[in-house]
């Protein structure tokens, strides 16, 4: 089913969001925990966060969100995650290098969405993000793979079935010469290869699961089932792996590809039952609802479309949208 570019925004920032928040629940939850059992996860995987044991990503996805619908298309001189003042949350743990190289691939979301029709600006913008962070080329390379990925659903030119060839192929990238290359490659031949289904899961956990990055485990758990969001990140949760960048991941490429409608409808309801001031979108994500968060996405989509005035695109829901080149509109001088 095709989507509106706006659904496509919207979707995979509140998907990254519910995805980061339900990850954070889940790496808080004991392994055997009699009281949290996964039939009531929406009772429990969107209530209130430690923000001490969480990362500030959400924060610095809506700070660039802002600065890019601020400046459309200029002023992306951006400082370094780990410098990002810490007096708005005095208690916040700042990453380590590792952190920061695996975060890279969350924080540089709103380039995919803002670039999502510029392949070359993107990776550039990706890449110049990477440089002024001084993280790794593999860290650069999952940023670039996972927001080409965003670009395509965007653009609903995301096929399932033949994603990881494309990236892998229209990215250059030759599997022999990346870690994650190399593991996208197999996620792509047990998913979609000869095997059975119950081989595959066999397969994997007994060869790759201890070794796979969050990125990997994000495009296996969205390919898996690409259009049931919740199933998608559910499987995250069965797996040996509890980074929340793999829940944040996986919910931005649902999200991408299905738009917002497909995020389970219980799960935000659960979000929105808890008070704003206690609100994990609030404490992770710096915003005070679901309905301000997905009005940034908005913002951020006007931007993208060349209005004017980004801001009051709330104004003129109800008039059909001009798409043109970033500041292309402007207001009529004289007569």
């Amino acid at each position: 089913m095709r989507h509106t570019p706006l659904s496509h925004f919207q979707g995979s920032l509140l998907g990254a969001a519910m995805g980061n928040i339900l990850g954070v629940n889940c790496s808080n939850r004991p392994a055997s925990d009699p009281q949290k059992p996964w039939t009531e996860v929406t009772y429990w995987g969107f209530q209130p966060v430690e923000v001490e044991r969480s990362l500030p990503w959400g924060t610095v996805v809506m700070g660039r969100m802002h600065r890019l619908i601020q400046s459309q298309l200029s002023g992306w001189e951006e400082l370094p995650v780990a410098e990002i003042s810490s007096a708005s949350q005095p208690n916040l743990t700042f990453p380590q290098k590792q952190d920061a190289e695996l975060g890279l691939a969350v924080t540089t979301l709103p380039l995919a969405w803002f670039y999502h029709e510029d392949a070359n600006g993107l990776r550039w913008q990706i890449q110049h993000i990477a440089d002024q962070e001084q993280q790794s080329l593999e860290a650069e390379l999952g940023a670039i793979v996972v927001s080409y990925a965003i670009a395509l659903a965007i653009r609903n030119r995301l096929q399932p079935g033949s994603l990881i060839p494309q990236l892998l192929s229209d990215l250059q990238i030759n599997p022999l010469d990346s870690v994650l290359a190399e593991h996208l490659t197999q996620i792509q031949h047990e998913l979609f290869g000869q095997a059975e289904q119950d081989l595959t899961r066999q397969s994997l956990s007994s060869s790759i699961w201890s070794e796979l990055s969050p990125i990997a485990v994000a495009f296996y758990a969205f390919l898996s089932t690409p259009e049931n969001c919740r199933l998608s990140l559910l499987r995250v949760a069965h797996l040996p792996c509890h980074s929340e960048y793999a829940y944040a991941l996986t919910g931005a490429l649902s999200g991408a590809y299905n738009g917002k409608a497909v995020l389970p409808p219980d799960w935000r309801r659960a979000l929105r039952s808890v008070p704003e001031n206690r609100s994990p979108l609030s404490l992770l994500w710096d915003v005070k609802s679901e309905v301000e968060l997905l009005e940034c996405a908005q913002h951020l989509f006007a931007a993208w479309s060349g209005m004017y005035n980004p801001m009051q695109c709330l104004q003129y829901s109800d008039r059909s949208a001009i798409v043109v080149a970033p500041r292309s509109i402007r207001p009529e001088i004289g007569n």
